[in-house]
């Protein structure tokens, strides 16, 4: 875009702000009750109107003059990955489609796990139906147990080859017998699931002062300490992608290997790999010999927070940390033709607000590479959520404002507790033309002479007042002092459309969803990641194409927070969990008047959701240290049931943080589980569900359907299992060479 865009009108709130900066937060080191607790300086104070507007920057000076303004009032550091909400949450439906590419007309073909029909999500394990694309990245490990070695030796650092496939096990039976042994080990996601979630090494969340890369892999380094999994054995890297060839199901083979490494996206005959430093695409038509077409690359701050791919394109999201040389038009990529996003299409909220990224929706033609459009906001490094639709992509970032007006208005709301020189003092400093930082610091001085006149008594009962004082605060404006922004992207063509916000905050991207012109949204309002001491409520919010809010459904489970959302047409299932796992039925037919109709609850807690049918949903998730999937009975809405649960070895599912790692076959009534380093195969009826078959040593990670086959997939090799009887029809073990 190269024209002047208008301003864009939602819901007005003057105390919109992108994110909070921790150097206020934990640096100052506040001394009273009022300064001590972290999280409250991630609060605004209630919103005195109604209408809120972003704009488009008119010049480099102008995005420049913004930017030191954001620095000034709101100083930060460090940075948290971006997160791409189907890292964790719950997938759609895969969709069965017709592949005529290298296949008749007639195959049925069952790919990746997706939200939204359509839209390709990145993985690091793909399948077009003509080959398999396995981006390995444990295919050799490091023996780390006591008394083992492949010679006998008893020592321990042994390189052992894990490209072995054997002791696979076809069962019938109701559940998994063996008893979980371990946990694997944990990296902290941010997730709902006890704040710590089981993924693979190069899906791990870090917090640093580098540009954040949620998209791409990690290069073979000498530095790299990826972690080791349960059974002892800490994986070493390799940088290709094994290409298997399974044009003929019943007969594939590993044909050959592209030298490149990373999550993956396939369009019609394009495979596009993301990576840390830009994005290369081949053509696969032929899989036996992939060519290479095109490439990208990020800028130096920039990196990759996600991607999808739809009808010859791919929407790229990219995020690019700000700096004082920063100008416009601002490069977004390099390669195939320099793109770069114009001042005009570069959009900012008109009220002050902390920046430290920008946020580029990229529309780039799978087959080409050619670049047709480009639109940016701007927001923070801190944790968003990104959802895609069919037609426009939804970036959300927290609301807040500085820490001086939420303390201030607890300090007024004292009244005559504090005396009136002090209170004139606060007016005072409140008045100068100060950063947050500094008037913080004068605050503190304030308080801190005013507690030396204090006896130790009354020091002690003034420091209660105020703790009581924050309490009643947080809980009057429950709704008021945490909220989450919503940016409406239209995609074609490619333009910010809306602008919005829901109080609460949102667990990843499942609690966006859009139906028919409405957009659902589920937030848990009271507790935020980094925890309050407010007690959470849970809400579904919905909100017209302009981002107004249409109806609420308020209060689900209070004091316990989100752990899963699926929206399926007009219905919305929530679970929350603290002890036990209440599962909410919300229905959505009226979006002016949505309205909570069931409840169950029950042990444990599911963290993915899976609609198997109108009727059934599928939940996987914990209950306790074992990893469980329970199957839901929602044909009466009113009246929710669980009908069976089956336990899933090795403790975890990667299931429960990427759904990317599920799949579902509703012709035969299945559903892949990679659980722990065992693929499991679970079959079901409207009322059972039981283990079909159990793949122990593959490390299975995905599945696959061609014609009526599954191609169960690991790090080590691939089983085609015949949906006629289940029985494995073909073992194929990878290469251990370059």
């Amino acid at each position: 875009m190269d024209t002047m865009q208008q301003p864009i009108s939602a819901p007005k709130d003057p105390m919109k702000i992108i994110g909070l900066s921790l150097v206020v937060l934990v640096g100052l080191g506040l001394i009273v009750g009022i300064w001590t607790l972290v999280p409250d300086f991630f609060k605004i104070t209630p919103p005195t109107s109604s209408t809120q507007q972003v704009v488009a920057f008119t010049s480099t000076n102008d995005l420049r003059t913004y930017l030191e303004t954001a620095k000034k009032t709101f100083p930060t550091t460090g940075s948290f990955v971006t997160r791409d909400s189907a890292e964790i949450g719950l997938p759609a439906l895969n969709e069965s489609k017709d592949v005529t590419s290298g296949l008749s007309a007639t195959s049925r073909f069952i790919g990746t796990n997706v939200q939204v029909g359509g839209l390709d999500e990145p993985d690091v394990m793909k399948s077009d139906g003509r080959g398999i694309y396995v981006g390995q990245d444990m295919v050799y490990a490091i023996d780390l147990r006591e008394g083992t070695s492949t010679d006998g030796s008893g020592s321990r650092g042994t390189t052992v080859p894990t490209t072995v496939i054997d002791n696979i096990k076809v069962e019938e039976q109701a559940s998994v017998s063996e008893p979980v042994s371990s946990n694997p080990p944990m990296i902290n996601t941010g997730s709902a699931d006890g704040e710590v979630k089981a993924v693979e090494a190069n899906d791990r969340m870090e917090t640093s002062t580098e540009p954040a890369t949620s998209i791409g892999s990690l290069e073979p380094d000498i530095d790299t300490k990826p972690l080791p999994n349960d059974s002892g054995i800490l994986p070493m890297y390799e940088t290709k992608t094994r290409v298997v060839d399974v044009r003929t199901p019943s007969g594939i083979v590993e044909r050959t290997a592209i030298k490149e490494q990373g999550e993956m996206l396939i369009d019609g005959t394009s495979l596009v790999f993301l990576q840390g430093t830009g994005l290369k695409a081949y053509n696969v038509a032929d899989p036996t010999t992939p060519k290479a077409t095109w490439s990208y690359t990020l800028p130096d701050n920039a990196s990759i927070v996600t991607a999808r791919a739809t009808d010859g394109e791919i929407i790229l999201i990219t995020q690019q940390v700000t700096s004082t040389t920063i100008g416009c038009p601002m490069p977004v990529l390099k390669g195939e033709q320099d793109a770069a996003v114009a001042c005009a299409a570069i959009y900012h909220p008109i009220d002050p607000a902390p920046v430290t990224a920008i946020y580029t929706v990229v529309r780039i033609n799978t087959t080409t590479g050619t670049v047709t459009g480009t639109v940016a906001t701007t927001g923070t490094q801190y944790v968003s959520t990104v959802m895609v639709s069919a037609k426009a992509a939804y970036l959300t970032y927290p609301e807040t404002t500085d820490p001086v007006s939420y303390e201030l208005d607890i300090l007024r709301s004292l009244g005559s507790i504090l005396p009136t020189s002090v209170r004139t003092r606060l007016t005072t400093i409140d008045g100068y033309d100060l950063s947050a930082e500094s008037t913080v610091r004068e605050l503190q001085l304030a308080i801190d002479e005013y507690r030396r006149t204090l006896t130790t008594a009354e020091a002690t009962a003034f420091d209660k007042k105020i703790t009581d004082a924050r309490t009643a605060y947080d809980r009057d404006h429950l709704r008021d002092t945490m909220k989450t922004g919503i940016i409406k992207i239209q995609l074609d063509p490619i333009q910010v459309t809306a602008t919005g916000s829901v109080p609460g905050n949102l667990l990843n991207q499942y609690s966006l969803d859009e139906y028919k012109g409405v957009l659902r949204v589920a937030t848990t309002v009271g507790q935020s990641w980094w925890g309050t001491s407010t007690e959470s409520v849970n809400d579904v919010y919905t909100l017209d194409s302009r981002l107004r809010q249409l109806g609420a459904v308020r209060d689900l489970g209070r004091g316990e927070r989100i752990y899963s959302v699926r929206f399926v047409g007009q219905q919305g299932y929530v679970v929350t969990f603290k002890q036990v796992d209440p599962f909410y039925v919300i229905d959505l037919s009226d979006p002016n008047r949505p309205n909570r109709v069931g409840e169950l609850k029950i042990p444990g807690y599911s963290s993915y959701l899976h609609p198997l049918s109108d009727t059934l949903i599928l939940g996987i998730g914990q209950d306790g240290n074992e990893a469980k999937a329970t199957m839901f009975d929602v044909s009466t809405p009113a009246d929710p049931r669980a009908v069976a649960t089956v336990a899933l070895p090795g403790g975890w599912s990667e299931v429960q943080s990427n759904p990317r790692a599920f799949l579902h076959d509703a012709k035969h009534s299945a559903v892949f589980i990679p659980a722990g380093t065992t693929g499991v195969i679970l079959r079901y009826t409207n009322t059972s569900l039981s283990v079909q078959t159990t793949l122990n040593s593959l490390n299975a990670r995905r599945a696959f359907v061609i014609d009526d086959r599954m191609m169960v997939v690991g790090t080590s090799g691939v089983a085609v299992i015949k949906e006629s009887d289940w029985s494995i029809e073909q073992r194929l073990t990878f290469s251990t060479g370059s």
